[in-house]
């Protein structure tokens, strides 16, 4: 089988090394072609899903001024991570990679536009239901994506790759925001669902570029199967069990993905709410509500460099411990803010210790 080449460090030249046993060649992630490629579509695919999101919570704000309807986003972004994010890895597993990356990302690409095409009372139950699937596909993405990085990044280099993907996150949390309110009220809701259409699309065009071998791209396909009889739906379950007993045992894992699963509810209750929070007791225009989020975006860039400086000398328990601590505190003062200004630079203090930073060097 012909392995393909992926630049100077090549995927297939570390799968040749492991087979034989030979040093593998090392290279900065700036000479792997596929790290780049991949971390590429990401950036550009979080800008998007930014811009997206914060136009839409604007959008439905202006249709309804109540906070309910401006949740009820929340509620449809998050459903799939707990009803499918349980699921969705194990049957990635048997997926090829690269093909299930590229079927979301077409599929996200043309369920963004739908709520421009429906009008009238079907509008709002429209933009909630592609919502929710624009999560459950994103659910079968992400895991496939986390593995394909796997296969093409060596694993002493894997801290920098996960340095650099949170410096893109944050990065798209500040230019996402910032821009997509000011071309809200400029043009409206369409500008903006187009551009996230069309950064799916790049997103899915960096993908199909990427060189790997196949083996890497659907391991499960070079696989000797362990029992024959054993099928389908009941080797699914089978491995789901498995790993919901491997979380139950590794405590430090457990902690980790409730305080997780509890710093993601709050953050997206917060985001959700905060365009009501800007319009009812900022008593601000809702156009301001990008520049407000631009400015945590700009405090969780900061937060990754501090996590980074300080990661020598203090500990990932002490440093996840305290940025939840502080991010409590920081949101109770947070709530009482009636000045635009005060909140800004308050959200932007906020954001330094997110867990998503913290968590991100603990993990």
């Amino acid at each position: 089988m012909q392995i393909e080449s992926s630049g100077p460090v090549a995927t297939g030249t570390l799968a040749e090394s492991a087979r034989t046993g030979a040093p593998i060649p090392r290279r900065g992630l700036a000479h792997n072609r596929n790290f780049v490629l991949l971390a590429c579509a990401q950036g550009i695919s979080n800008v998007g899903d930014f811009f997206f999101t914060t136009t839409l919570l604007v959008w439905i704000y202006e249709l309804t001024h109540q906070a309910g309807a401006v949740g009820s986003i929340w509620v449809a972004e998050y459903a799939p991570i707990f009803l499918l994010g349980p699921f969705a890895g194990v049957f990635v597993d048997r997926w090829n990679r690269r093909t299930t990356m590229l079927t979301a990302d077409i599929a996200r690409a043309a369920l963004t536009l739908i709520p421009l095409l429906v009008a009238g009372a079907l509008r709002l139950p429209t933009i909630y239901v592609s919502v929710f699937v624009l999560g459950a596909f994103s659910r079968f993405f992400m895991p496939a994506k986390a593995a394909l990085l796997q296969a093409i990044v060596p694993e002493e280099q894997r801290g920098q790759a996960a340095s650099v993907s949170q410096t893109l996150m944050a990065i798209s949390f500040i230019l996402g925001p910032a821009i997509a309110t000011p071309l809200y009220s400029l043009f409206g809701p369409t500008i903006a669902l187009t551009i996230n259409a069309l950064s799916f699309g790049v997103s899915a065009l960096c993908v199909s570029l990427m060189r790997v071998p196949r083996e890497q791209l659907h391991p499960y396909a070079y696989q000797a199967q362990e029992a024959n009889s054993q099928q389908g739906l009941q080797l699914v379950l089978r491995e789901f069990q498995e790993g919901l007993t491997f979380v139950r045992k590794t405590r430090t894992l457990l902690v980790l993905i409730l305080v997780s699963l509890l710093a993601m509810l709050g953050a997206g209750a917060l985001n959700s709410l905060d365009i009501v929070f800007v319009a009812q007791r900022l008593h601000s225009p809702t156009s301001l509500y990008g520049t407000l989020m631009a400015a945590g975006g700009v405090g969780v860039l900061v937060g990754a460099v501090v996590c980074g400086l300080l990661g020598k000398r203090i500990t990932p328990k002490a440093m996840v411990s305290w940025g939840v601590m502080l991010l409590g505190i920081g949101l109770i003062v947070y709530s009482f803010q009636t000045i635009f200004l005060a909140a800004v630079i308050l959200n932007f203090l906020i954001c330094i210790p997110r867990p998503d930073s913290t968590l991100a060097l603990g993990l």
